[in-house]
């Protein structure tokens, strides 16, 4: 019988889907589990799925300098639901370049603003972007929203060449981490024939047998597709387990062309560079073909794509400017021209593309950084990501580490919002060890500007 509590949390969990979950759950080698989660997908929500796949393969692409005539229907349908969206409408979408931009700070400053007020909230989920690359926002979503996202990284496994077979009782993909603390859960997702998934984290103490303990829980599971980020491959190479994926995608900060190869190398299979917000879903993937090595391809999805300059204006190819989004399937949060805070140039898809959507290239803004303690060892932007929710209500930041260890933060406070600098010195003294720390807080800048949160000098 499934347990009242793990059918809330999947609506569609069969009994046989269970017996297979459950058994993932009390593996011998199974880390310690912090979180029960589920896709909360109803039977409602399979046709809309369904038709998010179909509609990928029917997409025309588009240029990021011309917004095609289907960004410019759906802004129309989306006109009353929000202050944002009304004030926008104004223009009467007529000149697309002058609707007024939407940001991440604004996001955080004023939610009210953006979120529509004529959705019913009962399916909402809410999750917290990690902050990796910018300041943490809570983005609501909805199960279908999240269940369509899957059919982006069919698309982007279909055009690296892989076959996905998700299957009920397998391991379809491990999303890995490897930080001090975050959430661990196995699931299963009613969308691949609930297919089962796991996020593990590379850190001893998640397992208590230790890491040896994740490498045999890791070669049981046999996953055909890990999810990870760069620091996380990097602690895979270390731990080498004897595993066959199909594939292997990393996001969050930039994957560096040694990283892809090693782990290539060593795993035999494509290692995909995903490019994607929480609040948006993925943007873009690296394109499989050598002579476009270090581009990204638009994914055929829903959201429309520009590159624009510091007032708001589509630039043309070639052009170094800020990476804007419209569009998207999130019913509580429609984006219309939303900075992303990454930067690139794009360009039109070679002549005979097998993917012919635009190209991105040159991405600014994820760049990675290796952070470490007194000992040497990793610390990891969400384990510093964590420490600062928990002690600082903040709009940005910026952490920068020197040629001698020694650490320095730059907080802006939410206006009237508490910083606990003293919690806070305790927490950095922790992860960093006995480093030599200096806190700073101010008040927020009003240039719009992102901090780059992360920094290593020297």
């Amino acid at each position: 019988m499934i347990p009242p509590d793990r059918q809330h949390l999947s609506p569609l969990l069969t009994p046989a889907a269970w017996d297979a979950l459950r058994g993932l759950i009390q593996d011998q080698d199974a880390p310690r589990w912090t979180h029960q989660l589920g896709d909360r997908v109803q039977a409602e929500d399979l046709p809309f799925v369904a038709a998010f796949r179909a509609s990928m393969a029917q997409r025309a692409t588009w240029r990021p300098d011309q917004p095609p005539p289907w960004i410019l229907n759906w802004a129309k349908t989306q006109q009353h639901r929000c202050e944002h969206l009304r004030d926008a409408s104004r223009s009467d979408f007529v000149d697309w370049s002058s609707i007024p931009t939407m940001s991440r700070a604004e996001l955080i400053r004023r939610p009210e603003r953006y979120i529509v007020e004529d959705e019913p909230f009962e399916r909402m989920m809410v999750y917290e972007t990690t902050g990796t690359t910018g300041p943490p926002l809570p983005a609501p979503s909805h199960p279908r929203t999240q269940a369509q996202a899957h059919a982006l990284l069919e698309h982007t496994l279909r055009q690296h060449g892989v076959t996905f077979t998700p299957r009920q009782g397998e391991v379809a993909v491990i999303t890995l981490a490897a930080q001090r603390a975050t959430w661990t859960f196995p699931t299963a997702f009613s969308v691949w024939d609930h297919a089962l998934l796991a996020k593990v984290n590379l850190h001893p103490e998640d397992w208590s047998g230790g890491l040896d303990q994740a490498r045999r829980f890791l070669e049981r599971a046999q996953p055909q597709v890990l999810t990870t980020n760069p620091v996380a491959l990097t602690e895979l190479l270390r731990l080498d387990p004897n595993i066959h994926p199909k594939a292997i995608t990393s996001t969050a900060t930039a994957l560096s062309p040694a990283l892809r190869d090693a782990v290539r190398d060593r795993y035999g299979c494509p290692v995909i560079d995903w490019y994607s917000c929480t609040e948006t879903s993925a943007i873009a993937y690296s394109s499989p073909v050598a002579s476009e090595d270090g581009a990204l391809i638009c994914l055929p999805s829903d959201l429309f794509v520009e590159v624009i300059d510091a007032a708001g204006r589509p630039l043309p190819a070639g052009e170094l400017g800020e990476l804007c989004v419209s569009g998207g399937r999130n019913p509580y949060l429609p984006f219309l021209r939303y900075r992303t805070g990454d930067h690139a140039r794009w360009a039109p898809a070679p002549e005979g593309a097998a993917d012919p959507f635009p190209r991105l290239w040159d991405l600014q803004g994820r760049a990675g950084v290796d952070l470490r303690d007194a000992l040497g060892r990793p610390v990891g932007p969400v384990d510093l990501q964590n420490l600062l929710r928990r002690v600082a209500a903040f709009v940005q930041h910026e952490l920068v580490q020197r040629a001698d260890g020694s650490v320095h933060l730059t907080i802006e406070r939410m206006p009237a919002g508490h910083v606990n600098e003293d919690a806070l010195r305790a927490g950095l003294n922790q992860l960093f060890g006995d480093l030599p720390i200096t806190v700073a807080v101010i008040d927020p800048r009003d240039d719009g500007q992102k901090r780059v949160p992360w920094r290593r000098e020297g």
